[in-house]
């Protein structure tokens, strides 16, 4: 080992010169020549314009989700003959209302409209279901 101090990269001493030292030039990081990764002349650059805005959502409809919820309680609870009823009228109601008021919900309150009416139906063969079940049950102990 010599008594020599190790050079530093900003050394001007000429013995270590290109030893170590940054080169003098400085190059384009985005030039396209000795880069693998230079950014492929096939892309451009991106649009100076922003895109066009889109046009304002129509408020949905509060009543046309009330229906949608109604007739989802209403087919939940459908099997109970009077409250089940009262459910799918309600839901069929709001779901036609709601229908007439925002075309943004319509969607909504036709989904509300369907499960009412699947409510009301099932509500009724239930009811009936029970009424004939009673009045069998009241003829069969009078003998």
């Amino acid at each position: 080992m010599s008594d020599q101090i190790p050079p530093t990269y900003y050394s001007n001493n000429p013995q270590w010169q290109g030893q170590g030292q940054p080169p003098n030039t400085v190059s384009n990081p985005y030039s396209t020549q000795g880069n693998e990764y230079a950014p492929s002349p096939a892309y451009a650059q991106p649009n100076a314009y922003p895109p066009p805005a889109l046009p304002p959502n129509e408020p949905v409809s509060g009543v046309a989700i009330a229906g949608l919820i109604v007739g989802i309680v209403g087919l939940c609870i459908c099997w109970v003959p009077v409250v089940g009823l009262l459910a799918g009228v309600a839901g069929i109601i709001l779901s036609v209302i709601g229908q007439r008021r925002s075309q943004s919900s319509r969607v909504l309150a036709i989904i509300g409209l369907v499960l009412s009416i699947l409510t009301a139906v099932i509500c009724l063969c239930v009811t009936g279901s029970l009424i004939a079940g009673i009045i069998s049950a009241s003829r069969a102990s009078t003998y």
